[in-house]
């Protein structure tokens, strides 16, 4: 479910009257408009505020749909003043201070969900105040974001000011605010189009005078907002359970592993060839493999020390290095001369490098430089991602080629890895390479496990992503 959206149509049935009843016994908004009319005169009069070019008649055009019985159309600028912003000279140090006055910039509200804001991360002095631009806004304003980005929306619980990358509202009756608050959060795009701008775009006070609302009744408007603030409660309710679901089926998959590599996913079968007997038959035929020129001899590593077996074995298991079942580890090469973006009838080989993606394909090449089955890392990047690769390709860029040897199901192989390599963008380790991979102690059960093994595995898993599919 996509609960942006299912906001955005709340907010549209809001602003076109359809998502509360009305009710004939309100007060006609054309009466509250007026009373706001004299609000304004009267700040005017007291020289609160100034006396400004009365804005333009709202033509047919911009009536966008119909309004319900006792609504009215009016422009911004006609229910609040718009207020815009300003930044104190940062070279003089008497112009900010730890504990003074609130200043905002756009900065602070990325990623800020709350409808009510009392402070940014900075704070001005009065003497910043006075020698800027920036204005104070009273407690109950709608702060609009107008450049980089368009249409963050908060509402101040506090005094405060802000820089000038806002164009904010004071309502002429406090009362609108929160109704106010909920426009301009659906009319974001609409707004941006509105916008000018070479560098970044930005939406001018007068552009924010000029914006068009659907006025309802003042009581109309607190059981609007009433009701949006019930059903937002309860989306966000329902993507905080997603989000939790979403770590508990990753929890799971982690879980599933541990149990796989330990043994305890599925029973042990004592007529199962034990897995010594496997490591002999792998080290017969990599020695042939050697013999016949096929794969490199390499150094013999340790033995298995007790502390590097982290748990218990069931019986017919046994503790191997990871070079001992397979044929051969390497890191992938430079990026080939011969090379294309795109694929065709002459590069077809896909280059692979670093990547979280199954393919980490960055382009194509002639000849591939591995066409065996196997499993590769990523060294950089995503760290300690693993896929198994079953065509020919050609790898790059700290990628680890891990070939195992034919006797070991590379399933299983993949699995371990998964769980026992580190995984991640800023992980502790700051690279993966070959001769932290090689020496790795792996559990081995005997073959015959390690396919129901796979097979258990792979059931869940698959039900998992099912089930991440549905709630997203």
């Amino acid at each position: 479910m996509d609960t942006k959206a299912l906001k955005d149509t709340i907010l549209q049935l809001a602003v076109q009257g359809k998502l509360v009843n009305q009710d004939e016994n309100d007060e006609p908004s054309y009466i509250l408009l007026e009373r706001i009319k004299e609000v304004k005169e009267q700040l005017i009069k007291d020289k609160v505020i100034k006396k400004e070019k009365s804005l333009l008649e709202i033509n047919e055009y911009e009536k966008v749909f119909d309004l319900p019985n006792n609504w009215e159309w009016a422009r911004l600028g006609d229910i609040g003043q718009i207020v815009g912003g300003g930044t104190p000279s940062s070279r003089n140090i008497e112009y900010y201070t730890d504990n003074g006055i609130p200043w905002l910039t756009p900065a602070d509200l990325r990623g800020y969900k709350d409808k009510y804001i009392s402070h940014g991360n900075r704070f001005i002095t009065e003497l910043g105040l006075q020698k800027s631009s920036a204005r104070m806004l009273p407690k109950g304003s709608v702060l609009f974001s107008s450049r980089a980005p368009i249409g963050y929306v908060v509402i101040n619980n506090e005094e405060l000011c802000t820089n000038q990358g806002f164009k904010s509202i004071v309502p002429y009756m406090i009362e609108m605010n929160e109704y106010i608050y909920y426009f301009l959060k659906h009319n974001t795009k609409n707004i941006e189009d509105m916008a000018s701008g070479t560098t970044f775009k930005e939406i001018s006070g007068k552009g924010m005078s000029e914006i068009v609302i659907p006025v309802p009744p003042l009581e109309e408007q607190k059981r609007i907002v009433d009701k949006i603030d019930v059903l937002f409660k309860l989306i966000d309710k329902l993507d905080n359970n997603k989000q939790d679901l979403s770590k508990n089926i990753s929890n799971t998959r982690n879980k599933v592993l541990q149990l796989a590599i330990k043994g305890k996913l599925v029973p042990q079968n004592e007529s199962d060839e034990p897995a010594r007997e496997l490591l002999e038959k792998i080290k017969e035929d990599k020695n042939q493999l050697i013999k016949d020129k096929l794969i490199k001899k390499e150094k013999s590593l340790p033995d298995i020390s007790d502390d590097e077996k982290l748990f218990d074995l069931p019986n017919g298991w046994e503790w191997c290095r990871l070079s001992e079942v397979s044929n051969y580890i390497k890191a992938g090469g430079d990026k080939p001369k011969d090379f294309s973006t795109v694929k065709n009838e002459e590069y077809k080989i896909p280059v692979i490098a670093n990547g979280k993606t199954n393919t980490g394909i960055m382009g194509y090449t002639k000849i591939a430089t591995e066409n065996n089955m196997c499993i590769t890392v990523s060294g950089r990047g995503t760290i300690g991602y693993s896929c198994i690769r079953k065509e020919p390709f050609c790898p790059i860029v700290r990628l680890i080629v891990i070939c195992p040897n034919s006797s070991i199901d590379i399933s299983y192989l993949h699995y371990v890895l998964q769980y026992l390599i580190e995984q991640g963008v800023g992980t502790s380790i700051q690279q993966l390479t070959v001769p932290m991979i090689k020496p790795k102690v792996i559990p081995l059960p005997p073959l015959e496990e390690q396919k129901r093994i796979v097979a258990k595995v792979d059931a869940i898993m698959n039900y998992l992503d099912d089930l991440e599919r549905n709630i997203k």
